[in-house]
Formats: structure tokens, sequence, C-alpha cells
């Protein structure tokens, strides 16, 4: 079998076999490499387009966030007012006769729609 091979190799044709064999083997490093960069390419686009999502996400929560601490600031400033409101119609509520404190009158009836709005 080596004595085929070192036969093959020395006459022209295995010359040009093994230059065919060099070249094929160069030609199929050069087709991996390309092949190897173009994918990292695509994946560095897939990267930053994932980034790129992310980053709209995150501006959209921070929106949200925000709006919701005003929403929440405001319930929190409605309530307050609403307490007061209540206290205040307590207070006069007490300062009634006993025997008028459970009867309501418009004006009771007014000042409790208030409070739902």
């Amino acid at each position: 079998m080596i004595g085929i091979v070192g036969r093959l190799l020395a006459s022209s044709a295995g010359a040009y076999v093994v230059a065919g064999g060099i070249a094929l083997a160069l030609a199929g490093g050069i087709w991996r490499a390309g092949y190897n960069y173009a994918q990292r390419g695509c994946e560095a686009a897939s990267l930053r387009s994932e980034l790129a999502a992310v980053r709209q996400d995150l501006a959209i929560a921070q929106a949200a966030e925000r709006q919701a601490q005003t929403a929440a600031a405001d319930l929190d400033r409605q309530n307050s007012q609403n307490q007061e409101k209540l206290r205040a119609y307590e207070t006069a509520i007490q300062a009634r006769p006993a025997d008028r404190r459970c009867a309501l009158s418009a004006d009771d009836a007014r000042r409790l729609r208030e409070l739902v709005r």
C-alpha cells in the first residue's frame, strides 16, 4: 500500500492529485471561515435586535411606572380629602340632637354622593 502511494506521488498525475487535494482543502477552509463569519454577523444582528426590543420594553415599563405613581398619588390625595370630608360629616352628625342623628336630609344625601365621585 505504501509503495502504491509512493509511486502515485512520484508521478505527474500524483502531483496533480495532491495539488487538487490541497486546493480542495483550502477552498473548504475558506468556505467554512466565510460561513462562520456570516454566522457571527447574524448572531450579532439578532442580539442587537433583541437588545433594542428589551430597551423598548424597559422604556414602556418605566413610563407605566411613572403613570402608576401619578395615579397612586392622585388616589392618596383623593382618599385624604374623602377622609377629611367624612370626619367633618361625622362631627356634624354628632352635633345634631340625638333623635335626629339617623335622619338624612337632602344635604346629607348630597354630601354622601360627593364622596363617591
